[in-house]
């Protein structure tokens, strides 16, 4: 059956009744009115003519980039999210900054870790329900706290790797009328960061603005770990426990109480002019491969666990090959990896957590059991210091 929009939609064929559910026998495809006309016209003879369904081939070569992107960012996340690597300027060639204070990484506890999973639940179901009112609001949320993931990311490069403090100029101090006190660097950063969420706004539609809200993506996820950090295995557990179900209940069980549709596929799906900008997104590499995408928070939620484990080894000065980041990290990796397989092989999206959670988390609790540290990870900071 090929059903023939009469607008240039090729989304539902009618309120509610998406095209997959019409029938379990007979193959049936929706397409646009554009193409419905094109259609008409080369069926206007009584010649006998063969119609091709094209499916898009899942690009392997993609999915491998993006493994590779995911364990890239959690290493340097991981890095990035130890205390010591904040202090990046000699005291000496800072100038005075009143009024400034070093920022603190925020400490994960049992209620933030709850409240996190009931907070995206219900965001989810607002967005279940008002995504045509809501996408644009996301998309403009997305840009603004994207700025700051981006220029803390390019401020900890210039500073520390490229040593700009070293120039006087760059270090020049501003009384700004809306940011307060910056250098001249910062001031120059900022702009370039706003410009480049402003850019990628206007361009989000284009074939090209994958690249843009990759960058971004990048930036944002960094940014999280950063910020928060789980204080033992105790509540690393909670939320990514939480998590994994979370993940299973909105992609497979949702649509038992939702007519059908799962909630998740259908926020992350968008609408039929856009979709959340809350992932990252590869295209397809061969002509016709559909794209490759994962979600911040298959990245940032596991990401910050594994931070916690490279922060367990420098305190207990374990090695590299004695301690639990390489530990976390190789679950890690395995765990996305049998999500590209399960994708593959079951031809739908699948939850990522389903997958990284165990082999990321469990592997750690395995190891460390086998090894005598879980009691370490399990009160985690504290205990070891006390100790």
């Amino acid at each position: 059956i090929v059903i023939m929009n009469t607008i240039n939609s090729s989304f539902e064929v009618m309120e509610g009744e998406p095209i997959w559910e019409l029938s379990d026998s007979i193959p049936s495809v929706m397409i646009s009115f554009e193409s419905s006309k094109f259609i008409k016209e080369k069926f206007l003879d009584n010649n006998k003519k063969y119609l091709v369904i094209f499916r898009p081939e899942r690009d392997i070569l993609t999915m491998g980039i993006m493994w590779i992107l995911a364990i890239t960012i959690v290493i340097l996340g991981s890095f990035w999210s130890i205390p010591s690597d904040y202090l990046l300027i000699p005291l000496h060639l800072c100038p005075p900054r009143p009024h400034v204070q070093s920022q603190e990484q925020i400490v994960l506890t049992y209620t933030s870790a709850i409240s996190f999973i009931l907070v995206g639940s219900f965001s989810l179901l607002i967005l279940f329900y008002f995504m045509e009112h809501l996408v644009l609001f996301v998309i403009i949320l997305f840009c603004v706290g994207s700025i700051s993931g981006m220029y803390e990311c390019i401020n900890f490069i210039l500073l520390k790797y490229f040593q700009l403090y070293r120039f006087q100029f760059c270090m020049k101090i501003y009384n700004t009328p809306i940011f307060g006190v910056l250098n001249f660097l910062e001031i120059y950063l900022l702009g370039f960061c706003i410009i480049f969420s402003i850019t990628f706004f206007f361009i989000r539609n284009e074939s090209f603005a994958w690249i843009l809200q990759d960058i971004m993506g990048i930036g944002t996820c960094l940014s999280f770990f950063k910020a928060f950090r789980f204080p033992n295995i105790k509540v690393s557990a909670v939320l990514l426990v939480l998590a994994f179900f979370y993940d299973i209940f909105w992609v497979f069980i949702s649509p038992y109480f939702f007519n059908g549709q799962s909630v998740m596929v259908k926020v992350a799906t968008g609408t039929q002019k856009e979709t959340l900008p809350m992932l990252f997104k590869l295209p397809g590499y061969c002509e016709g491969c559909s794209s490759t995408m994962l979600g911040f928070g298959d990245i940032v939620l596991p990401g910050i666990f594994i931070s916690f484990t490279l922060s367990f080894d420098k305190i207990k000065n374990l090695t590299l090959w004695n301690g639990y980041f390489l530990v976390s990290i190789i679950g890690y990796g395995i765990g996305l990896l049998i999500t590209y397989i399960a994708l593959l092989i079951m031809e739908k999206g699948q939850p990522a957590l389903l997958y990284l959670v165990p082999l990321t988390l469990g592997l750690v609790v395995i190891v460390s059991i086998k090894r005598g540290d879980f009691t370490d990870l399990w009160h985690g900071y504290a205990q070891i210091k006390s100790g």
